[in-house]
């Protein structure tokens, strides 16, 4: 259909554009350095740009915290 041509080629062009731009912005506010090279996000299929809006770093942390939380240790 028209709509999903059109979804498809905004997708492709958000990838193309972060491509050229080979940096992205960690939507994390906590993050200590928002703007980190493309390879430090996670791709995922149903974000526009077909990446994580987290850095690689923050999920990290953001899990470890989650854990820690679960297992009764102090965060």
């Amino acid at each position: 259909t028209p709509l999903q041509a059109i979804d498809r080629i905004i997708k492709e062009l958000t990838a193309l554009k972060s491509k050229v731009f080979e940096f992205k912005e960690c939507s994390n506010p906590k993050c200590k350095r928002p703007y980190k090279p493309l390879s430090k996000f996670y791709e995922v299929a149903e974000a526009a740009d077909g990446l994580s809006s987290w850095c690689k770093d923050c999920q990290r942390r953001s899990a470890a915290k989650s854990f820690k939380k679960r297992k009764g240790i102090e965060v």
